[in-house]
């Protein structure tokens, strides 16, 4: 895969877990780190959504992160 993304002009992150990452929280965080190394501000639009989920909400979430592709056309 990452032969790949190398070769490939098409922008990627990657994101690495272990079993201690079994927290809602911080796989999002993760999550969203990566794909704002590619997409500057992008963790800041997301910051009001990821504090969301410390209730559990992943919906808003997810609703948020598409809607922040589709504006930014990725």
């Amino acid at each position: 895969m990452s032969q790949w993304v190398q070769q490939s002009e098409i922008p990627a992150a990657w994101v690495s877990l272990d079993s201690q990452d079994n927290d809602l929280y911080q796989f999002w965080s993760y999550i969203i780190a990566a794909f704002d190394s590619k997409t500057p501000s992008f963790a800041t639009a997301m910051d009001p959504y990821l504090s969301a989920l410390k209730t559990g909400a992943v919906e808003p979430l997810l609703a948020a992160m598409i809607h922040e592709f589709s504006i930014r056309g990725e």
